[in-house]
């Protein structure tokens, strides 16, 4: 990275703050100072009306949904700006097929959508195929972490949970790469995690619902 910023490259790395607090005790910030000195903090409750428009724009733009959908709902987007509870998050669901499968094409309902993010994420877990929930299972029960490519092993316990098998797991984890989970990488190589940390607390959540899923201590 120090060599690319040499040569005039420029990067935008962007997390929470808390990610970044934990995170920067095992960064060897000494060997790039940068990471200490250019640092902007964005508090997402104070974004402007017009910055929520852009965000709004660049996620349906660059999401997946159809020309159908964005037209049905852009009479509704100034209103979405303008909501006390918008969240960047909330806007990049907004413009992926896979959060909005039981959404409701009306101004009160995308407000609700953005009003109750957590219970239209559980939704949309609850609403998956097996496959799915258990390569997210499988993230789940490695502490939301575990390296690429899986070893056999870990596979077996979200497979029996849920009735699949390990080989359609390898192939949901590839699928939902970018909506629900992210393939990243770091020193060691690269590994699978959460595309939000709100998809832990959502199954967390799911699980807690099922007897037969939920293991009590």
């Amino acid at each position: 990275m120090q060599g690319a910023m040499k040569r005039g490259t420029r990067f935008l790395i962007t997390s929470r703050d808390y990610i970044w607090q934990a995170a920067r005790k095992e960064l060897k910030i000494q060997a790039l100072p940068v990471l200490a000195k250019s640092q902007v903090i964005i508090n997402v409750h104070e974004l402007t009306v017009e910055e929520k428009a852009r965000i709004l724009y660049n996620h349906l733009k660059l999401g997946d949904q159809d020309e159908n959908f964005r037209a049905s709902i852009k009479p509704i987007l100034p209103a979405i700006a303008k909501s006390e509870e918008f969240l960047p998050e909330s806007a990049r669901r907004l413009g992926n097929k896979i959060f909005t499968e039981r959404l409701v094409w009306t101004s009160a309902g995308i407000i609700d959508f953005f009003e109750r993010p957590m219970d239209f994420l559980e939704q949309t877990i609850e609403n998956l195929a097996f496959e799915c929930r258990a390569a997210i299972a499988l993230v789940f029960l490695n502490g939301g972490k575990i390296r690429s490519p899986v070893p056999t092993d870990a596979l077996k316990q979200p497979a029996s949970a849920y009735g699949v098998t390990p080989a359609m797991i390898r192939v949901q984890l590839e699928a939902m790469n970018g909506s629900l989970l992210n393939l990243v990488e770091d020193e060691e190589g690269p590994f699978w995690t959460y595309r939000h940390p709100t998809i832990s607390d959502a199954f967390a959540s799911c699980v807690a619902k099922s007897p037969e899923l939920y293991q009590r201590p």
